[in-house]
């Protein structure tokens, strides 16, 4: 997609989002694709250690095929990572390949507990964009007590050597996260400081320290209670963005764990149909009248009470200009605009 179609594409869904269209005519720009959910960890802050059953299984190649088919010149990226460790599918290397071949950036969120140094050979060979590591504690008892099942110096060292061979090759790409969420446990400044000083001279593009949240209302939190306190606004991810499981189901966003409100199926339907379908209609239409508190999770989730600029969730905006230049740019022509148009 050439930077002025996507200029295009991303103004139409701020507008579409900003005035409550409920057909949008445009793609949804941001995908998030899950090539299985298989995890081989159970965390006690995710839906994975849920008791509810759950259907596992592995895309198959030719429904992702179609899928990046259709996608191509419409869709800005593509997250391949969704409920399961996505490095389990064996041909996770050829999805990445496929989708950066039709013009989509890549992205992948990883536990990293698998990542041994063959595979890191192979994602930065992929020319992947993005790559986000998991890694819940800067101390072994928080790390392993979170992340069950994992082991924190084998999981350190992947991450740590995969940074090394990057840097060995000189390689700009992919833009490298460290990603923690904040347990809520005290730990002292000393070891927060060593922990962080291990990524000195690596390139590390950046350590992020997220706050929870209740996927969906799936995952009660006291603390993510307080977001009640803020202003509503409607989900952002029904303007701009579509979910895909394993078996080709799509869902709104990545919050509705349990498929509870499926949209389609792109084994029988197109990328567009689904988007613009009855059931994203009616979905969208309950969002902008505020009559959402008959659908589950939606009605449970902590993502509609956000701190809000101009309408949108901060948290959105912050995230989404950061990685998306023309975004930013896109943005600030708009604020200038604004400010103009206010002093006349």
């Amino acid at each position: 997609m050439g930077k002025s179609e996507h200029l295009s594409h991303l103004w139409n869904a701020y507008q579409g989002y900003k005035k409550g269209t409920e057909v949008c005519q445009y793609p949804p720009l941001r995908i998030w694709l899950e090539p299985t959910n298989y995890c081989n960890l159970r965390c006690p802050f995710c839906p994975q250690s849920s008791p509810r059953p759950v259907e596992r299984g592995y895309m198959g190649y030719e429904l992702y095929q179609k899928i990046i088919r259709e996608a191509k010149g419409n869709a800005y990226d593509i997250n391949l990572c969704h409920r399961g460790e996505s490095l389990f599918h064996k041909r996770i290397i050829d999805m990445i390949v496929l989708a950066r071949e039709a013009g989509l950036k890549t992205r992948l969120h990883t536990n990293a507990t698998i990542m041994d140094e063959e595979m890191s050979r192979e994602l930065l060979r992929s020319r992947l964009d993005l790559i986000s590591f998991s890694f819940d504690g800067f101390e072994k008892e928080t790390y392993e007590r979170l992340r069950v099942n994992a082991h924190f110096e084998k999981t350190l060292n992947n991450i740590l050597n995969f940074l090394r061979l990057k840097q060995k090759l000189r390689l700009k790409k992919p833009y490298t996260i460290f990603q923690t969420i904040d347990s809520g446990d005290e730990v002292s400044p000393g070891v927060q400081r060593d922990f962080i000083r291990q990524f000195d001279r690596l390139l590390l593009d950046r350590l992020y320290i997220k706050l929870p949240h209740n996927w969906g209302g799936n995952i009660p939190e006291e603390r993510v209670a307080e977001a009640k306190g803020k202003r509503y606004s409607p989900c952002t991810f029904c303007w701009y963005s579509m979910t895909i499981l394993w078996d080709g189901t799509v869902l709104p966003c990545p919050q509705d764990y349990f498929a509870e409100i499926p949209l389609g199926s792109l084994l029988n339907s197109s990328l567009m149909e689904v988007w613009n379908g009855e059931a994203m209609i009616s979905l969208r239409r309950g969002f902008i009248t505020r009559n959402y508190d008959h659908i589950s999770p939606c009605k449970s989730c902590d993502r509609l009470w956000r701190k809000t600029l101009l309408g949108i969730p901060t948290i959105n905006m912050r995230t989404f200009l950061k990685e998306n230049l023309l975004g930013y740019k896109l943005m600030r022509r708009w604020f200038k605009r604004v400010y103009r148009e206010k002093e006349v």
